[in-house]
């Protein structure tokens, strides 16, 4: 809600963006975005600015098939040339994802946590194509490294693709389609479901 008429201070930054509430008496507008506030001085310009950041973050996810929450935070400050602070940076990527562009892939770390991959909706098909062939070649060779994933998904292994091809592991992993044998190496779960039935704890 504003606190004064809406007049627009010149040479406004990205930077002028804050999750904190601004000093009593100075004029503000405000951006909820899933619970995290946004203040500026101009309601236009923030609508504005909110706009333009998220369009860069759906921008950077459709042009790279999985990043990290920090590799997303460092291309799209890159390519919008001024710095955002991290919670509203944060804000505007919970955004994208509520409205359905951006989506998340749960990754299975090899210590048993969850790491979150970011991509852009438009490349699921793609996503699920290469899921898909992994999943096809752990069951048929029963392990697979990543190098050998890789290879399988990115031929030309490009920027960043022996990363992706480990956190699509990751995810079969998380789905209970493929088990850590250690950092680099991933086996069917269907050997130790085996194993299991035929030898039952007593």
């Amino acid at each position: 809600m504003p606190q004064s008429a809406n007049r627009r201070p010149h040479h406004l930054c990205l930077a002028d963006i804050t999750t904190r509430q601004p000093d009593p008496g100075v004029p503000y507008f405000t951006v909820t975005l899933g619970g995290i506030t946004l203040y500026a001085p101009d309601a236009a310009w923030l609508n504005g600015a909110v706009d333009r950041i998220q369009k860069t973050i759906e921008e950077r996810l459709r042009e790279h098939l999985l990043l990290t929450r920090n590799q997303l935070e460092k291309l799209a400050r890159e390519r919008i040339g001024e710095e955002v602070g991290d919670r509203v940076l944060g804000a505007i990527i919970g955004r994208s994802l509520r409205f359905g562009v951006s989506t998340v892939l749960p990754c299975l770390t090899v210590n048993g946590n969850m790491l979150r991959m970011y991509s852009h909706c438009m490349n699921l098909p793609v996503l699920n194509e290469k899921l898909g062939l992994l999943d096809a070649l752990i069951s048929e060779k029963s392990a697979i490294s990543v190098e050998a994933a890789q290879l399988a998904c990115f031929p030309v292994r490009g920027w960043g693709t022996k990363l992706i091809a480990k956190q699509l592991l990751s995810h079969l992993a998380y789905k209970g389609r493929a088990v850590f044998v250690d950092d680099d190496l991933f086996a069917s779960p269907l050997p130790s479901i085996e194993n299991a039935i035929r030898n039952p704890r007593k």
